[in-house]
């Protein structure tokens, strides 16, 4: 079986998603582009709480803001420890879009989800 061949930098570069900080109108484009980024990667981000973490990277100022208890709670407790919201987001990518959807989202992108509340 042969290696996949390496993926230079510049590659990668221009598929990152850009940052999101919350703005209203733009949070269903946000999750486009990670969505994208995740399809060119296949291998790297399967399970949903990898996915959930690599787009938290990507957010920045209220959306930071308001996703970082959430995140903590994740990173620091175990999972016996951590609220049942917290445990669900980190199990399901769809309800990581759903719950930033009833904050960020507009009544469209809230309409998309499965998950009307988290």
């Amino acid at each position: 079986m042969s290696e996949s061949p390496e993926i230079p930098d510049e590659i990668i570069e221009c598929f990152r998603p850009k940052v999101f900080r919350g703005k209203y109108g733009t949070l269903s484009k946000f999750f486009l582009q990670l969505k994208t980024f995740e399809r060119l990667f296949p291998t790297v981000l399967v399970e949903p709480a990898d996915r959930i973490i690599h787009a938290s990277t990507y957010l920045k100022g209220r959306a930071a803001s308001f996703f970082a208890p959430t995140l903590l709670d994740y990173l620091d407790n175990p999972a016996a420890e951590q609220k049942k919201e917290t445990q669900e987001i980190f199990a399901d990518f769809e309800r990581f879009e759903a719950y930033m959807s009833l904050y960020f989202g507009t009544a469209e992108d809230r309409r998309n989800h499965p998950y009307t509340a988290v």
